[in-house]
């Protein structure tokens, strides 16, 4: 596997990483991963969701409220 270095990580950002990898009882590295990994798959959700949108629209139209 591959390794990663990061430089110049605040300690604020530092200290949100050790305690959200302490509350979810993984380590710092295994931690950071999942978060890469959800972070990644939601990008790829919500690219998903407006294209899925976009074929509705085209068949549906747009709806325009009278209610105003």
């Amino acid at each position: 596997m591959a390794s990663v270095t990061i430089k110049g990580i605040p300690e604020s950002l530092l200290g949100s990483l050790r305690s959200h990898a302490a509350a979810n009882k993984r380590s710092m590295n295994k931690d950071v991963i999942c978060l890469l990994e959800e972070a990644l798959s939601g990008h790829e959700v919500s690219q998903q969701a407006e294209r899925q949108i976009a074929e509705w629209t085209k068949l549906a139209g747009r709806w325009i409220s009278d209610l105003e």
